[in-house]
């Protein structure tokens, strides 16, 4: 091997490589430096031929990266694309072969993000990465045929349900313990290529007073270097800052200062040398001084009530007015330009204050007015109020430190108010987005005062969405001087800070494509000086979301839920409503492109083009998913709101992404559910809560419960916490085995693995818990939040058990957010819900005997039997941890039979219902506890005959049969259902699984759901949309069923044919003659069955019928 031959590799893993043309040796350390030094020892620079920095596109990592090689020695640093590397060993890993035109896509995260490829004759041509191409778009699309995954630590459930959500793809996985292989790097070495090419641009910016100059770097061209000349007027400084890949933010790099005192132009020489390592070198020198001019500044004010402008001209030596009202835009633009011609116009301020809407054809004809060229703009109050009111309030806060601002009036009508961050700078504030609510680390909030004055409960509305020690100050548009905007304008074209209070220049525009739906892309982009363009994608057929893949990247528009011609609305800052800029008419292709342009003078313009796949809508620059539905549909929408330290927090999942609002208690949450409701169905509510009092959970389900929703669950903390735990202690367990959490304030928890999750088998408060090991299989302890001298008392008792420590993070176990919530309850170390509580029972005002006391499994059914000899009142109290609550009381005055069976039925964390029924119930269950005033006596029903109970449940019929003491369980149940067969003699009626049969050929006159035909009541029209067979009324209003187009008739002599065929059937099994029949329904509309029509069922039958409805549905 020539000295040549080694190439080195250093990775942002705190891994090195040393690379042969067919081997890689792997070198681990903790630190870029040492290794570095490491890498220096293996492979001096003498006999590399090449040095890589491998990492993923940011500043601060590849300079230090870059800075640690240097150091050590090397001298011939490139840097690469971690991904460009990274796709080229997943695509070998996985064996996939692709032909030419072939498409793949790679999941590096586990997520549904994709970056797609083409195959394509001599490589690879990159199409998009999740910043372009929407991941349900991805999972649609015909092109796509092959998804390469990161196996990570994918279980196999993890697959499949992976496999799941991509339909009709070829999903390969691959195994990524390393970043790249040794044919890409020698490529790359060889070629200047990989295989997969990688985007990989800089941005540099250069920013003099408040005028920023980009130039835009590709990492192909590096060697990059260019040079020229800028015009920065007075300024006496350049900063210098760099983004990667459309980042969203600058990274600053340096500030070059220049002497100027102020009264001279300059123009400099800027040149920009950027090496191969991707870190630019930035030098200007000034080549030219001239005298500065006399600069002038045009101030335009617009009132859309009356259509007229107003004028001012402003200059160092004073502001006059020039026109008072006109309705001619282009006459107002002449007598500025007269009235001091020896000035220089320098910008012009164009203010719509006094504008309810951005009033879109006068801001028009206005730019179209100005001189050319077009001088640089600023827009109010959009771009001017925010800075006014920071100066106004006396705003002093420290440099990075941040100010919320908001207004009274736009918050008027909202539930959730809107509040404007800004950081401090060097000269001023930069903008850091909207939120719905406050971030902790904010120091003061600046509230804009519209009215007269603030009342104290507005005041204290908006301080309850920030952080207890925030300061609020209240600015008052009435304290404003009267000539503030047209100072603020000249600092601002100036270059000047306006007291250090002006806001670096930001678009300040939010767009909204919708139908009924209130979700907007918001957009905050240092955007002076250039267009900002956005470019949506709409699905106008089907739902790409319809897999229920779950979406994270915030840049995509949510989701929302649009009629037939969403209209495309804009939200200027400082305006109260939007602006209706157009309507997308009647999309008739599957897909669509909606290009969307605000250029800098704010003026928006929109182009809708139609396409047939997804190849025509992969070029534009950045790609937000927007359905259009053709036919109107449900849209579900997740809610989930958690309860952790007194705070709510309210998640909606559409789109897939996670957004967070915070609230100070349930009622405002349920305000804010009530007000998506009104835009769209909600299909779950999830309440995750930590408080463990019952009367405050119960408290919580009250406000919750009656929400607009399909579905109501709970979680409790704890469980999710355990989940988590698991997950960072790696649990490794086998189906039947057993865990137990030690922890001495919650109580030690007993988990036993099945077969999808964990379930939770007891929960011990006594530390004396050896000796139930062997009672649950335990195979580990892990010790929680214990103390370390408790730790090592415990692991001597328990050895020779396996003991281990929890050492996840607390941050990571709080706060609770919506991400963590949705892994913990999908990952294989989800825990099954549970609860831990006491039911007592107390008859005549006794003791309390209890029913059950520990943990359960929730939902949780608990069924137990009263003898009723000598009862009047029966008590059912419910205790949880620090509270007690009273489920039921019974007066049992008019209980006529001996034995009563009591249904406990908890279907979540707070809902519980008590009902009874008459001893037969009870027979569902072979063995109950037996509740009396005295000893306990065990059931003995006499009975010279036998009874026969028939269950109709999901269309089939169970049997038990009771005879004397003996009760029979053990008879198959049968099909429910009835057909009227034409054969060659005539009609006959057909019972059980012929007439089930008969659903294969003839589905419309087969007969079931008896519990719903004979629940609906005679005057109600009621009818189930499921029902393949047909059905009408009598002129009665009763319900008649059809057997065919001829015959037609009630269902109640259908219903006595299927009993009595049910009855031959099981008298088979059963010792004595069966002279009574109990049948239990289940409907959801109600019940009527008279008592004529009972006995004529039962002299059909041959013995007596009774039949019992239980029609109370049982919540979700």
């Amino acid at each position: 091997m020539s000295s040549k031959e080694l190439i080195v590799v250093m990775t942002d893993q705190d891994l090195g490589y040393v690379v042969r043309r067919r081997t890689k040796e792997k070198i681990k350390k903790s630190t870029n430096r040492e290794l570095a030094e490491a890498l220096y020892a293996a492979a001096p620079q003498e006999k590399v031929c090449a040095v890589y920095v491998c990492c993923l596109p940011t500043f601060r990592t590849i300079k230090s990266l870059v800075e640690a090689l240097e150091n050590a020695g090397y001298t011939n640093v490139k840097t690469v694309n971690l991904a460009a590397l990274r796709f080229g060993h997943l695509a070998e890993a996985s064996h996939l072969q692709l032909r030419v035109n072939d498409f793949v896509a790679f999941d590096t995260t586990n997520e549904y993000t994709f970056s797609v490829y083409q195959r394509m004759a001599s490589g690879y041509t990159f199409l998009g990465d999740k910043k372009t191409i929407h991941s349900g778009v991805v999972v649609k699309s015909k092109e796509v045929k092959n998804i390469i995954v990161t196996e990570g630590e994918l279980s196999n459930r993890n697959r499949q349900d992976y496999k799941q959500h991509v339909p009709r793809k070829a999903v390969w996985f691959s195994e990524d313990d390393e970043y790249f292989g040794i044919e890409d790097i020698w490529r790359l070495h060889d070629h200047g290529e990989t295989r997969f090419p990688e985007p990989f641009t800089m941005q540099i910016r250069l920013r003099f007073g408040h005028v920023p100059h980009y130039v835009d770097v590709k990492y192909e061209d590096l060697p990059f270097q260019t040079a020229f000349e800028l015009d920065i007027e007075d300024s006496n400084n350049l900063d210098v800052a760099l983004k990667f890949n459309d980042a969203e933010f600058y990274f600053y790099i340096e500030s070059i200062t220049f002497e100027n005192d102020g009264t001279k132009n300059q123009k400099i020489r800027v040149t920009i040398d950027v090496p191969e390592t991707f870190i630019p070198v930035v030098k200007a020198t000034v080549t030219s001084k001239t005298e500065k001019p006399d600069y002038c500044v045009y101030s335009i004010d617009f009132n859309d009530d009356t259509k007229q402008f107003s004028a001012t001209h402003v200059t160092a030596d004073g502001i006059d007015e020039v026109v008072d009202k006109s309705p001619d835009i282009t006459k107002v633009i002449t007598a500025l330009a007269a009235h001091n011609p020896s000035t220089t116009l320098h910008g012009v301020l164009i203010n719509y204050s006094e504008a309810e809407r951005f009033p879109l054809d006068a801001h028009r004809s206005l730019i179209e007015a100005l001189p050319s060229p077009l001088p640089r703009v600023l827009i109010g109050p959009t771009h001017t109020d925010f800075s006014i009111h920071l100066w106004n309030a006396k705003v002093n806060v420290e440099r990075y430190q941040l100010v919320a601002i908001t207004d009274i009036a736009t918050n008027q009508s909202s539930h959730f108010p809107t509040f404007f961050i800004f950081q401090k700078t060097k000269n001023g504030f930069k903008p850091c987005g909207h939120e719905e609510s406050i971030h902790k680390d904010c120091k003061v909030l600046v509230v804009i005062q519209n009215e007269p004055e603030v009342s104290a409960d507005n005041l204290n509305w908006f301080k309850q969405w920030g952080p207890p020690k925030m300061k609020v100050i209240i600015s008052a548009i009435s304290t404003l001087p009267p000539d503030i905007k047209h100072k603020f304008a000249w600092d601002f074209f100036n270059g000047y800070s306006f007291h250090g209070c002006t806001i670096r220049a930001y678009c300040g525009v939010n767009i909204n494509v919708r139908g009924s739906d209130l979700y907007s892309l918001n957009i905050w982009k240092d955007s002076y000086g250039g267009s900002f363009k956005r470019c949506a994608m709409l699905d106008v057929n089907d739902d790409l979301d319809s897999n229920g893949l779950s979406f994270k990247d915030s840049s995509y528009l949510k989701l929302g839920y649009f009629d037939l011609n969403p209209s495309i609305l804009l939200y200027f800052i400082g305006f109260r409503k939007p602006l209706l800029l157009g309507s997308l008419r009647n999309p008739k292709t599957q897909m669509g492109l909606l290009n969307i342009c605000i250029d800098k003078n704010l003026l928006p313009s929109y182009e809708f083009v139609e396409s047939k796949s997804m190849c025509d809508i992969l070029n534009p620059h950045e790609l937000i998913h927007v359905r259009i539905p053709t036919i109107i549909s449900e849209i579900p929408i997740c809610l989930t709101i958690a309860n952790d330290a007194e705070q709510e927090y309210i998640t909606t999942v559409s789109e897939g992404m996670l957004s967070h609002s915070m609230f100070k208690d349930t009622h405002s949450a349920a305000i804010a559910i009530n007000q998506l409701s009104d835009i769209v169905e909600i299909d779950r509510i999830f309440d995750l809560f930590h408080d463990q009092d019952f009367s405050k959970r119960t408290a919580r389900r009250a406000i919750l419960e009656n929400l607009p929703t399909r579905d109501f669950c709970e979680e409790s903390t704890r469980q999710i916490e355990m989940s988590l735990m698991l997950n960072h202690c790696n649990v490794k367990v086998t189906i039947g085995h057993s865990i137990v959490i030690f922890n001495t304030y919650y109580g030690h928890m007993f988990l036993q693995k099945c077969e999808n999750a964990f379930k939770v088998v007891n929960v011990i408060y006594d530390n004396n818990i050896r000796p139930l090991f062997s009672n649950y299989n335990v195979k580990l302890i892990i010790f929680d939040n214990v103390a370390p001298t408790t730790v090592k008392v415990y692991q001597k008792k328990f050895a020779p058990f396996k003991c281990i420590e929890n050492t996840m993070p607390l941050e990571i176990r709080r706060p609770l957010n919506a991400n963590v919530l949705f892994n913990a309850m999908r990952s294989k170390y989800a825990i099954d819900p549970y609860d831990i509580q006491k039911f007592t029972i107390s008859i005549n005002g006794g003791t309390k005997q209890v029913i059950h006391d520990g943990v359960f499994s929730v939902p949780f059914e608990k069924y137990f039997i009263v003898n009723m000899a000598g009862v009047t009142n029966i008590t059912i109290d419910v205790a949880c941890h620090n509270g007690e609550k009273r489920l039921k009381s019974y007066n049992t005055a008019d209980w006529n039979d001996n034995y009563y069976c009591i249904f406990i039925d908890q279907y979540s964390f707070f809902s519980i219902d008590v009902t009874h029924h008459s001893y037969f119930v009870l027979l569902f269950e072979q063995s109950m506890d037996i509740f009396s005033i005295d000893a306990d006596p065990k059931l003995r029903i006499q009975k010279s005959a036998a009874t026969l109970i028939l269950q109709f449940k999901d269309n089939q019929i169970n049997f038990i049969s009771m005879y004397k003491d003996s009760i029979t369980t053990s008879i198959e149940p049968v099909p429910a259902y009835f057909h009227l067969a034409k054969t060659e003699d005539g009609f006959k009626g057909l019972v059980g699984a012929k007439a089930k049969a008969a659903m294969e050929t003839n589905p419309d006159y087969v007969i079931y759901d008896f519990g719903n035909l004979l629940g609906t009541k005679a005057g109600d029209y009621w009818f189930d949309p499921t029902w393949t067979f047909k059905t009408s009324r009598a002129d009665d209003n009763s319900l008649l069923v059809h057997l065919d187009d001829d015959n037609v008739t009630s269902p109640l002599p259908l219903f006595a044919s299927v009993v009595k065929s049910a009855l031959l059937y099981a008298q088979q099994f059963v010792l004595g003659e069966i002279d009574e029949v109990f049948v239990f329904f289940s409907s959801t509309v109600g019940e009527h069955v008279s008592a004529e029509e009972m006995v004529k069922i039962s002299n059909v039958i041959g013995a007596k019928v009774n039949v019992r409805f239980d029609y109370k549905q049982k919540k979700a």
